[in-house]
């Protein structure tokens, strides 16, 4: 069964009231039953959409372009502090002077490279109809490596210079010209075209005691316009050039009035009294020849200069006064007894003295000069005392000692075996030897000390040991090392090498000499390790170290 429409509902079909334009009828009329219609089905255009502005991150392409900059601004920050730590002190990329790529590098490694550049420079010279060709160093043209150095320099030390020049241009060769130097080098080579300027001279007349002058010549050379164009060609043609120069009048630098000035200032210095004098007594007074050989004129494009140089100074104190006030100190020599007692003076002592303080005495000798004015100029000295030497006469007035001392030294070297025999084969000869001495003194053979020729000796006259024991036996004084002021030529001394109370070498003392300070010096007189004057210091610590001695004083006859 067909579903009906509810009760008091019409179940025709609904339909939109219309609209006239008049006023509405009672056919037109709504119904009383008609629902109403919502409102926004009343109008017949429908309401626009309302846009929103979204905020720029949430715009997709410009988040992305801001992200781009951002980014390419830190990478090329980095970069630039990148490349102003890698270049910090160094010369920056593509930097190149006259064809020499001196990129990356540190002042101290592009100096070779200016050494290079500077032997490289050369330039053809045309004069007239003359040419010539010549190095940069010869011409007196030498590359300004301060002026570059900076230049190189100085754009590596500014913040972020990589944004500011992507190549750096080639740099400059600047150069220096010395005039005085390229105009010689013209002379030099163009002598028929070029004339050397002759500066006004001053030098010293040694006839007649003076300073005399000559005059100027003058010459022709470049101008200096000639140079600016060769310096400025130069730097940007790489070092190299061909230059045609119309000579110029050049005048000599030191005029004749400057010579004849410098003339009468010199000669009023040659009147300077300067006198040197030791322990305030005059030893030497400068001559005008001196005084000479001691001045220096420095001429250049200021002017001329004269000085008193205190090289030159030093050079005459050492070549003249040094070796008439130094001197070494001379001993004085003494004569002695065999006991040492002084007997006589053979030469008197003389204090050695040596020049001190050159510079100091230079200035003031230089000072002197300059004023003009007399001056004394008192030398001053390091001194070395003489020393004193008691030296043992050669004649003693001892016969017997004087025979005793004379055979040992005769046969030091010269070995008597006819008579006693060699026993270095047999342990060593100085027993022998020794024994020998004072046979010849005079003292006589006993029963234990003896010799009848070669190998009839007892053991106390060829043996150390044995020897050392006899003479203890004789009752002669024993001395040690303490009492060297004791000793006396002619005295035996007993050496024992490894300090076990035995004898190991006898020999006999040849030379006594004593210093002004007291100090004794002994020598002895030796067989084994042959010697006329074995010092007895060198024997016990150098020959052999830390060894022990003592002594027999032998009484005089």
């Amino acid at each position: 069964m067909a579903d009906r429409p509810p009760p008091g509902r019409s179940s025709s079909v609904r339909t939109p009231a219309r609209r006239d334009s008049g006023p509405a009828t009672g056919a037109s009329r709504a119904l009383p039953h008609t629902p109403a219609v919502p409102k926004h089905t009343l109008s017949s255009t429908p309401r626009r959409a309302v846009k929103l502005l979204r905020p720029w991150y949430q715009r997709p392409l410009t988040l992305i372009l801001a992200v781009v900059v951002v980014g390419w601004a830190v990478v090329a920050t980095a970069l630039g502090l990148v490349m102003d730590a890698v270049y910090a002190n160094r010369i920056l990329p593509g930097s190149v002077l006259a064809g020499h790529n001196l990129s990356g590098m540190t002042p101290a490694q592009a100096g070779p490279v200016l050494d290079l550049v500077q032997s490289q420079i050369a330039l053809d010279i045309t004069v007239g109809d003359a040419t010539q060709h010549g190095a940069g160093s010869d011409m007196g043209v030498s590359v300004d490596r301060t002026a570059i150095m900076t230049s190189l320099m100085d754009a590596s030390k500014q913040t972020f210079w990589i944004y500011r020049s992507t190549r750096p241009p080639q740099i400059p060769l600047t150069v220096s010209i010395d005039p005085a130097r390229f105009n010689a080098w013209l002379a030099s080579s163009f002598p028929d075209q070029i004339l050397a300027p002759v500066n006004a001279g001053v030098a010293y007349d040694q006839d007649a005691a003076q300073f005399d002058t000559t005059p100027s010549v003058p010459g022709t050379g470049a101008s200096d316009t000639d140079l600016g164009v060769i310096a400025a060609t130069l730097a940007t043609h790489g070092g190299t050039g061909a230059f045609t120069i119309a000579p110029v009048p050049i005048p000599a630098s030191v005029t004749d009035d400057q010579a004849v000035n410098l003339q009468t200032w010199l000669n009023q210095r040659l009147q300077a009294q300067c006198s040197l004098t030791v322990d305030s007594a005059p030893m030497y007074t400068l001559t005008r020849s001196d005084i000479a050989s001691v001045t220096a004129i420095q001429s250049d494009s200021s002017g001329v200069t004269p000085r008193f140089d205190t090289g030159l100074i030093d050079a005459f104190l050492t070549s003249t006064i040094v070796p008439l006030v130094n001197r070494a100190p001379v001993d004085e020599e003494a004569l002695t007894d065999e006991a040492g007692h002084v007997t006589g003076i053979a030469q008197a002592g003389t204090t050695g003295r040596t020049l001190i303080n050159l510079d100091t005495l230079s200035a003031t000798i230089a000072l002197c000069l300059t004023s003009s004015q007399p001056s004394t100029i008192e030398l001053a000295f390091d001194t070395t005392p003489f020393t004193t030497l008691d030296t043992v006469s050669l004649s003693p007035a001892n016969a017997a000692v004087q025979a005793q001392i004379t055979y040992l030294l005769a046969h030091v070297s010269s070995y008597n075996t006819e008579q006693w025999g060699d026993y270095n084969e047999n342990g060593g000869d100085c027993a022998n030897f020794t024994s020998q001495g004072l046979y010849v003194r005079g003292i006589p053979m006993d029963d234990t000390w003896y010799s009848h020729g070669p190998g009839a000796a007892s053991t106390a006259w060829t043996f150390a040991p044995s020897m050392d024991s006899w003479l203890d036996s004789t009752g002669w004084d024993k001395l040690d090392l303490d009492q060297l002021d004791q000793l006396k030529l002619g005295d035996i001394g007993v050496f024992d090498w490894n300090l076990d109370g035995r004898a190991d070498h006898v020999m006999t003392v040849s030379r006594i000499d004593k210093s002004s300070t007291g100090t004794l010096t002994v020598y002895f007189a030796s067989h084994n390790d042959d010697g006329a004057y074995r010092n007895l210091t060198d024997v016990i610590t150098i020959d052999h170290p830390n060894a022990n001695a003592w002594f027999y004083s032998v009484p005089l006859n």
